[in-house]
């Protein structure tokens, strides 16, 4: 018998003689410390699905050779370093975590922001408990202030998630988080080889080591102006800025744009850090409602209605974060036919372009905002995260499209500010024109058939609850939903105690909507592989129905 070990790259080939489960399985994990030197980690094998699941016990691997069998090749098995994270886990007395309860291999599912949290909620309390200490003499002198800027920056999800008690995982059940929107964390969605090729090729070239011009290097930027060029405007790379991811994307477009006290309008639900970026700069935020009875469809009505003297943009997110929404085309044209009348830019937040998996048979196409107008000018945002897998590596840009003529000084502005950070990734930047001209159609098929199929999982899933009403999403990786909190006869208040009581009970982490300033709803991210999603339709099962049937009662204390 024969295996496939696949480490960085690396393969080596496995062989043994016996055929019990229970020896083949440690022979595996030795062979990986003796050849690779790696004594902890995680093992995966890809499946006749393209699904990679986690290698935790005898069983699994015994299920892996069996499909392989059928297949008639040779099983190829992923190994990977453990994340910092463990599931079934519970928070100790020194702050740490521990491990407990069975191993049910969900572990690729653990999520750095669980451990975050926790620091952060232990750092309050120290700060809470250095507070109410009488300073010595000395201290007492020399108090730092610090800016009202920083400390009028709002976190939504820090404020909300605050509320939610990280150590309270339970001990009979694994970790599993739909509230993250990092595809990195799901090791069913990977980013194309292509993509990791031309950034080794790049990294071992030793030509990207340096500064570029720092609104982007050149060919990067005549790359996008060559994709984001349309028949009624041309781009070139003068308007095409590269920026610290689409994060960074959106803080140069709204500085650029707005003056202390000026608004612009953004989505409800929407976004959170749409918000942040406000508080930081003293800007204000309007908000115009999206119809969740229409699939989230922008209500035009409403957002004319927050316009004053004081707005300067109008932004939109098509795919929607966190509805996984799509704007039909006809919406988009009202939004620009009010953007016209008002003389207000938009600023399109396209990150999950490409990543429209359920078109509506063509009612829900993805359509770029510029693409629709002459005589609106349009900053287009987008990056590398999303579609392409790769958050981390914080590759961003704005594309201006000024069909009038009206953004000039914008566009001055956007490269003046661009010289704060000096530019993104050099590295990165470089690697941008090879990604977005080579990785093949394949790829992005491949990606929104997972899409597609976990979404309606999940979505079903959701749908077979009494209390919970999903909203249909057709792009981005989100699913929102609906809680009927009249199902729960009180027992449960609002979103924000739904997802405390799920998290302590079930182990399950989602959004609270009031995050999103939708109350009463929950965010869920639908890139966990199918077995996961099943798992966690199961335990949201369980829970709600232990709050439907009255035979819940609530802990002392949450």
């Amino acid at each position: 018998m024969k295996f496939k070990i696949v480490w960085n790259n690396d393969i080596r080939i496995f062989s043994t003689a016996s055929n019990d489960w229970d020896e083949i399985f440690p022979a595996v994990r030795k062979f990986v410390a003796q050849s690779f030197g790696v004594h902890e980690f995680n093992a995966t094998y890809i499946d006749d699905e393209d699904e990679k699941i986690t290698i935790s016990r005898a069983s699994d691997l015994q299920d892996a050779l069996q499909r392989y069998a059928k297949l008639r090749k040779i099983p190829k098995i992923y190994v990977s370093t453990l994340q910092s994270q463990v599931s079934g886990s519970f928070a100790t007395a020194d702050g740490s975590l521990a491990v407990s309860g069975p191993r049910l291999g969900l572990s690729y599912l653990n999520d750095d922001f669980v451990t975050q949290q926790l620091q952060y909620q232990r750092q309050r309390q120290t700060d809470a408990k250095a507070a109410t200490q009488k300073p010595d003499a000395a201290a007492a002198q020399w108090v730092v202030e610090p800016s009202h800027s920083a400390m009028g920056t709002v976190n939504k999800i820090r404020q909300i998630v605050d509320q939610i008690d990280m150590s309270a995982l339970p001990k009979d059940k694994e970790f599993i988080s739909i509230a993250i929107g990092d595809p990195t964390k799901y090791p069913n969605l990977q980013p194309s080889n292509n993509v990791t090729k031309t950034v080794q090729n790049k990294l071992l070239s030793q030509t990207c080591n340096g500064y570029t011009i720092s609104y982007g290097a050149r060919n990067a930027r005549a790359s996008l102006a060559k994709k984001y060029s349309m028949p009624h405007i041309q781009c070139t790379q003068d308007d095409v800025v590269i920026t610290s991811g689409c994060s960074d994307a959106l803080n140069l477009s709204i500085c650029a744009l707005l003056n202390k006290g000026d608004n612009f309008l953004i989505p409800r639900p929407g976004f959170s850090f749409y918000e942040t970026l406000a508080s930081r700069y003293g800007f204000e935020v309007k908000f115009y409602d999206l119809l969740p009875e229409q699939e989230w469809q922008i209500d035009t009505q409403h957002l004319r209605s927050q316009i004053d003297k004081r707005t300067k943009a109008i932004l939109i997110n098509n795919p929607s974060n966190p509805c996984g929404s799509v704007l039909t085309e006809d919406g988009i044209l009202r939004v620009l036919q009010i953007a016209e009348n008002y003389s207000i830019p938009i600023v399109a937040d396209e990150i999950y372009a490409g990543m429209i998996y359920d078109d509506n048979h063509g009612k829900d196409k993805f359509v770029s905002v510029a693409s629709l107008t002459r005589r609106v000018p349009v900053l287009t945002l987008s990056g590398l995260s999303k579609l392409y897998l790769t958050p981390g590596w914080r590759a961003g840009w704005i594309v201006i499209h000024d069909p009038i003529g009206a953004m000039v000084k914008i566009r001055t502005s956007l490269q003046k500010l661009s010289t704060v950070l000096l530019g993104s990734n050099t590295l990165i930047q470089e690697s941008i024109p090879a990604i977005i001209e080579e990785t093949p159609e394949s790829y992005y098929d491949e990606l929104n058939d997972k899409l597609l199929r976990q979404s309606s999982l999940l979505y079903r899933e959701f749908d077979e609850i009494e209390a919970l009403q999903p909203i249909r999403a057709r792009g981005a990786m989100y699913l929102m939903v609906k809680i009927d909190m009249s199902k729960f006869n009180g027992r449960i208040k609002d979103d924000i105690q739904f997802a405390n009581l799920l998290l302590k009970e079930q182990g399950v982490l989602c959004l609270p909507g009031a995050i999103f300033n939708m109350p009463n709803y929950f965010r869920a991210v639908i890139c966990p592989p199918p077995h996961i999603i099943a798992e966690i339709g199961k335990r949201v099962k369980e829970f709600c129905h232990k709050y439907c049937d009255g035979n819940a009662s609530l802990p002392a204390k949450l």
